[in-house]
């Protein structure tokens, strides 16, 4: 994705700190730790140590289950087409 944007990319991020000058991205390499700065937009991909999951309870998982999802036209949108072609959805 991030060639395809032409944006910056940080893999594997334990931790993520959004500063003025940019964001600073945290990510575990064989030698230790390695922090890595770009300026946003940019793409990251997350380590498992980078949050901990919330399990939905069983009322909002009905609740959400309930829920209507609005379908939105793309051209109503106004943003460019992207590169990416979607083959499937399962």
């Amino acid at each position: 994705m991030a060639g395809i944007l032409d944006w910056p990319q940080a893999t594997f991020a334990s931790k993520i700190d959004v500063k003025d000058g940019g964001i600073d991205v945290t990510r575990e390499v064989d030698s230790g730790l390695q922090t890595i700065n770009f300026k946003a937009p940019g793409v990251i991909t997350c380590d498992l140590r980078l949050n901990t999951p919330k399990i939905a309870s069983i009322p909002a998982m009905m609740k959400a289950k309930k829920a209507n999802i609005e379908e939105v036209e793309f051209d109503s949108l106004n943003i460019a087409p992207s590169k990416v072609k979607i083959l499937e959805t399962t």
